[in-house]
């Protein structure tokens, strides 16, 4: 079973997606926070094993999360938590996962793509890569947020299928899965 903490300003979307964890047999709820203040102040005694992280939020937002995450001792605990995106603007989805998230949860509709994840964070809890996705994904963090301020207003994902470079309207895409050095697109 796999501690998870939630953290979402927006109390429809934490209802959900604690919802969400509490259906899932392989999932235990640990925490579920308003702000990412509340995640950080929190995330030491909860000691998640994968963190469910609203990108937009005020105040400190995901990016700055992530930041205070990588900047804790994660040394008296075998791993730090692992990093699942949760958005409602997925078009950088793909370039994150290079950069050490597990994966990224699309609001509103996040319960197939959790199922999804799943599979991915047991893998990465089994072959302790947490720690060195999430330096990883630190030392990335300004090119992960100018990323994210460029993709926002863009309405396409472009990506390389069968040697040839394609765009796919993110209106179409219903999830992102994590497959290794690849992934693969529903």
């Amino acid at each position: 079973m796999h501690r998870v903490a939630i953290c979402d300003d927006d109390a429809a979307d934490l209802d959900h997606l604690t919802s969400l964890v509490r259906q899932n047999r392989q999932l235990e709820l640990v925490g579920a926070f308003a702000s990412g203040r509340g995640l950080l102040e929190a995330v030491a005694e909860s000691l998640p094993d994968v963190i469910l992280l609203d990108l937009e939020m005020p105040e400190m937002d995901g990016f700055e999360a992530v930041k205070g995450l990588a900047d804790l001792d994660w040394t008296a605990v075998a791993e730090p938590p692992l990093i699942v995106f949760v958005t409602s603007d997925p078009v950088f989805a793909i370039d994150l996962l290079q950069w050490g998230i597990v994966g990224i949860l699309n609001k509103p509709s996040a319960a197939v793509r959790l199922e999804s994840c799943v599979p991915q964070i047991h893998r990465a809890r089994t072959q302790h890569e947490a720690r060195q996705r999430l330096r990883h994904l630190r030392y990335h963090l300004e090119d992960v947020r100018t990323l994210y301020g460029h993709a926002i207003v863009a309405g396409d994902v472009e990506l390389s299928h069968a040697g040839r470079r394609i765009r796919v309207p993110l209106s179409v895409i219903q999830w992102i899965e994590a497959q290794g050095r690849y992934v693969r697109l529903h």
